[in-house]
């Protein structure tokens, strides 16, 4: 499809490409829906990443661009609303928002979307850039990429790239370091950060040899991931989609023509989260932080962290959690930490949450399970990484939605860090505590522009390491806790194995 024509009223950039036209957002220049990539539709479906098709004339950039296709998601409540933009194969493209051309070398923050591996996009409504780019004068890009199947399939194919979603985010970098000195940032000081599977995205780039020397620092919200799928793992998802397309294992190759709406269909009943990044031995060569972290990592400085109630958002949907006893916990914790562990893990949390009901105790171990502990194993192994640097989180405010039922859920900061409370009631209230959007936006904006975390209103904020665990509160009386629930981690990490010392902690 031809690209549509500007009219020549907003700001114009010349990129590599061609000429682009975008529009003014709250005194911020906006630029919508820019291909960094080709078509990945037809006879490129499952194919790596092409350069996009230039142009002559004026491209019109003021409106974004088509999502990845994948069943629309609703959340409970609206907790976090998804777009419902026209999605399909042509979808490698990306948003920049910039505070003025004019003043050069500003930092730049990439943001990765989540929804697992499956779904979301850069259209969804919390990740508008305007407001951070503004209110901390760096420039701030989104981006859509290959998800679920399109971008994660194991073919299984001789000489078929693998892990083509992580590709996507690798050739948007590359325009980045090409293009971005035209917005004003400076392509040699570039920040990833995102938030759930957007964290799990950056976890896995860290692992990345292609992705070394296109950014420089990294946020992992909520997301920090230690391994993901074996070959044969992936494998197993690929024979499952091709049984419900009445495809046999030998017929791999006939993905590549399944029209678009079936695909979708079988990938949904499949999974949609069951297709994620894999160790194929090239493009992701290595586990990620297991059973150490990357040795290319050691260079890029990190922060990472967690909500303290992450779970609450998703169980909320169960209309059976708020009425869990502790048999129903015990039950439902045994496939978590193994039946050996069912009493010390309830003993544990009791006494960390008095108070705490059976359904509160069972969202703190699911919490745990699937965020808090794989975040504090990846920021020992990052601190062990040849010294390097790690800044650790949690946000602890409660929103007061659904009567105080979630707590810190997850996804908590994105209201505060985007500047979107006024679009987010559903998350966090109608009267949320306007202080922790300069608290999140100036602190990670420093971390993006010194390497360093701070200011905001938080006190000093000193580095990650296992003999003091230093971990920052976001909350609206901000504070620093050496080694939070230290009885709770011991416990994770003797259930699990996974654990780790850096130098500090033998000094």
């Amino acid at each position: 499809m031809a690209p549509t024509m500007a009219a020549a009223s907003g700001p114009q950039v010349a990129i590599v490409d061609g000429r682009i036209e975008g529009k003014i957002v709250d005194h911020v220049e906006a630029y919508l829906g820019i291909p960094y990539g080709a078509d990945t539709g037809g006879a490129h479906r499952f194919q790596a990443p092409r350069p996009p098709e230039k142009w002559t004339g004026v491209r019109a950039a003021t409106a974004m661009g088509k999502r990845c296709p994948q069943t629309d998601h609703k959340v409970p409540h609206d907790l976090i609303k998804f777009s419902a933009d026209p999605a399909g194969e042509d979808c490698l493209v990306l948003n920049v928002w910039t505070p003025s051309r004019a003043k050069p070398h500003r930092p730049v923050m990439v943001w990765i979307h989540g929804g697992g591996y499956g779904f979301g996009s850069a259209n969804d409504p919390l990740y508008d850039g305007a407001g951070l780019a503004r209110n901390e004068g760096v420039v701030v890009v989104s981006l859509n990429h290959r998800l679920n199947a399109l971008g994660y399939l194991n073919l299984g194919i001789d000489g078929a790239p693998a892990n083509v979603g992580q590709l996507d985010i690798v050739q948007a970098l590359r325009w980045i370091k090409a293009n971005i000195a035209r917005f004003g940032g400076d392509p040699a000081n570039v920040t990833v950060f995102g938030q759930s599977g957007g964290g799990a995205k950056i976890s896995v780039l860290l692992a990345m040899p292609t992705a070394e020397g296109l950014f420089h620092k990294a946020i992992i919200e909520s997301g920090g991931s230690l391994k993901e799928q074996t070959p044969a793992e992936a494998l197993a998802q690929r024979d499952k989609l091709l049984a419900r397309l009445n495809l046999k294992t030998t017929e791999a190759a006939k993905l590549r023509d399944v029209p678009l709406a079936d695909l979708t269909a079988a990938v949904d009943a499949v999974g949609i989260l069951s297709f994620k990044p894999w160790i194929d031995g090239q493009t992701v060569p290595r586990q990620l932080f297991t059973p150490d972290a990357p040795k290319a990592a050691a260079r890029i400085p990190l922060l990472i962290g967690t909500a303290r109630d992450e779970a609450t958002s998703i169980l909320i949907a169960n209309p059976m959690w708020p009425k869990m006893d502790e048999a129903m916990v015990r039950t439902a914790i045994t496939p978590m930490v193994g039946a050996p562990n069912v009493d010390r893990t309830m003993a544990a949390y009791k006494a960390r949450r008095p108070t705490d009901t059976a359904s509160q105790i069972f969202a703190s171990i699911f919490t745990d399970y699937g965020f808090t502990h794989s975040a504090q194993v990846l920021a020992a192994r990052q601190a062990a990484n040849n010294g390097g640097a790690v800044w650790m989180y949690r946000t602890d405010w409660q929103t007061p939605v659904l009567g105080g039922a979630l707590r810190s859920p997850h996804g908590i900061e994105l209201p505060f860090l985007f500047d979107a409370l006024a679009t987010s009631p559903e998350l966090v209230g109608a009267t949320p505590p306007a202080a922790m959007v300069r608290m999140f936006q100036h602190s990670f904006a420093t971390f993006a522009r010194t390497g360093v975390p701070s200011g905001g209103g938080l006190p000093s904020w000193p580095r990650y390491e296992t003999g003091r665990r230093q971990t920052m509160v976001y909350d609206q009386v901000p504070h620093l806790v050496a080694d939070p629930d230290p009885a709770i981690r011991a416990l994770w990490d003797g259930i699990t194995g996974e654990a780790a010392t850096s130098p500090a902690a033998s000094q």
